[in-house]
């Protein structure tokens, strides 16, 4: 999958292929979805989540937007579309954490998918295939999962299942992933001590007992601005604490103690490179 051009966004929102009466006229019939978008100074990239979203021609949709308090064009861009959005807010927040957990407290949909500004659905259908699993699962299954993809990665990199050790199946792409409302009820909301990988410690919170349905269709392409992009060793970092915080054994402390020194050598080698050719 290619990356997507300036041009190849605006060509997709310039052609919206939503149903105002769909949208607009609920369906009780169908499972109730509700879909969180996080947005901060996105607006090159929130229109078409928000259209990949709205696109979906869903009968029972509830859609939330949580903005951080952008400073450019999102707040214009979220009014174009506020007759089709259920709730948005527009302020600051204490992180990712934080503004997951708003949408999570503003929601009432029987299943939560968590699709920020950028990502989006990998097709129009996505939703009606999510609603069509939902109507043949077991009630003990309370989280549907598929692959999030980009220009050149997928995730998870495998086919995940319950009988995996904990910290594997934890590997969950939260994009793909559609939550049971109830689980936020039982275990409570995302842990707001941690600013990267706030939903991995949530998944394994939850995967220690819950059980999860795997689909092996894209769910979604996520997009490669985001934070685990621009942080790719704080993000490992801050899941190595969280596997130590669930785990005690030597292998996550060793795990630990070897990704902090190999980051510590990385900024020293950027240091040095520095100094020799004066780079800033």
């Amino acid at each position: 999958m290619k990356k997507s051009t300036s041009q190849e966004i605006k060509d997709f929102i310039s052609k919206p292929l939503f149903d105002e009466k769909i949208i607009l006229n609920q369906d009780p019939s169908w499972p109730k979805i509700s879909i969180i978008t996080l947005s901060y100074n996105q607006a090159e990239f929130l229109e078409r989540t928000i259209l990949s979203v709205l696109n979906q021609n869903y009968p029972s949709l509830e859609y939330i937007i949580i903005d951080g308090g952008s400073k450019d064009r999102s707040v214009e861009i979220i009014k174009k579309y506020n007759k089709y959005i259920t709730r948005w807010i527009s302020e600051p927040d204490g992180g990712i954490a934080d503004a997951f957990n708003k949408g999570v407290k503003l929601v009432s949909g029987d299943w939560i998918n968590f699709m920020n500004a950028g990502d989006y659905f990998f097709s129009d259908n996505t939703l009606k295939t999510i609603s069509a699993i939902i109507g043949k699962l077991n009630e003990e299954y309370k989280i549907i999962s598929g692959f999030a993809v980009s220009q050149q990665f997928r995730m998870p990199k495998q086919i995940l299942n319950n009988n995996m050790p904990i910290f594997e199946k934890a590997m969950l792409a939260h994009q793909a992933t559609f939550f049971n409302r109830t689980l936020f009820r039982k275990y409570g909301l995302f842990d707001k001590k941690y600013k990267l990988r706030m939903d991995f410690e949530f998944l394994v919170r939850i995967l220690r007992t819950e059980k999860f349905k795997f689909t092996e269709q894209n769910i979604c392409v996520y997009d490669l601005h985001g934070i685990s992009t621009k942080y790719p060793f704080g993000m490992m970092l801050e899941q190595l604490k969280i596997e130590l915080a669930y785990s005690k054994k030597l292998t996550y402390i060793l795990k630990l103690i070897f990704v902090f020194n190999f980051y510590c050598a990385i900024l020293c080698l950027r240091e040095i490179k520095r100094k020799l050719f004066k780079t800033p």
